[in-house]
């Protein structure tokens, strides 16, 4: 519960296949097959079911479950969703919480972001503490001052940049949860596939890349990288293939 209450706003509340106008409203809790066409903003926002929102949603809590569609932006101060989601815009939000598979249309930023399962995002990543637990694709950059993947299905992006880089296998890569995952994306290999991965610390476990540049490198079990340039230490597991190294 929020402290923030404006006194010309109302609540809206809709159960069912009801269907409602955008506006501004202290609260909006939305479950079923609901629909609200035009713009959102609100202090909470709550939806639950297969409800879907023709417009942007500006809000301090953004909350939802299911199979919720959200056709432009959501910018919220924290945001947690869970189920089969799709944003069509850009979602920005401080601290992101998702679990379950997402679609973004967009980018996605905010200061913290905690992935666990399978996150599709068209365009840019960027953060300041980034953690995944399960499978992504990003289509363009992933930005961060520290990065945890922890790799369940296949992880793809196009690069990566940040100060701390750690990259493992984890509990999804075995079990039920990594055959879900596995399920949505169509993927069979447990592995993070980038071309450039450029940081200070580095360590990487089953990463397939063109590039890795950083200062400490650390290449783990089951990679294979094209060509790795480091400034202080590099260290490789024997089961690992690096075609090339230079100490810059």
């Amino acid at each position: 519960m929020n402290d923030i209450y404006y006194e010309d706003r109302g609540d809206l509340e809709i159960s069912g296949a009801g269907k409602s106008g955008g506006g501004k409203f202290n609260r909006v809790e939305v479950s079923g097959a609901a629909k609200i066409n035009g713009d959102i903003d609100c202090v909470e926002f709550e939806a639950a079911g297969a409800a879907k929102f023709e417009g942007n949603v500006k809000t301090v809590t953004y909350n939802v479950s299911g199979a919720t569609k959200c056709t432009g932006n959501v910018e919220a101060e924290t945001c947690n969703i869970s189920g089969a989601g799709k944003i069509g815009g850009n979602l920005n939000s401080k601290r992101s919480n998702i679990q379950g598979s997402l679609k973004i249309c967009g980018n996605l930023t905010g200061e913290t972001i905690d992935i666990q399962g399978a996150t599709s995002i068209v365009g840019d990543c960027e953060a300041e503490d980034f953690k995944c637990s399960g499978a992504f694709k990003i289509g363009g950059l992933l930005n961060s001052e520290n990065i945890l993947v922890e790799i369940g299905g296949k992880c793809e992006v196009s690069e990566i940049g940040g100060r701390t880089i750690k990259v493992k296998r984890g509990l999804w890569s075995v079990g039920i949860l990594s055959k879900i995952t596995k399920a949505i994306f169509n993927y069979a290999l447990d592995e993070l596939d980038c071309n450039v991965i450029e940081g200070d610390e580095i360590y990487l476990e089953s990463t397939t890349a063109r590039i890795v540049r950083g200062t400490d490198v650390v290449i783990g079990e089951k990679c294979t990288i094209q060509r790795v340039e480091y400034k202080n230490s590099i260290s490789i597991d024997p089961s690992s293939k690096v075609i090339e190294q230079i100490q810059l």
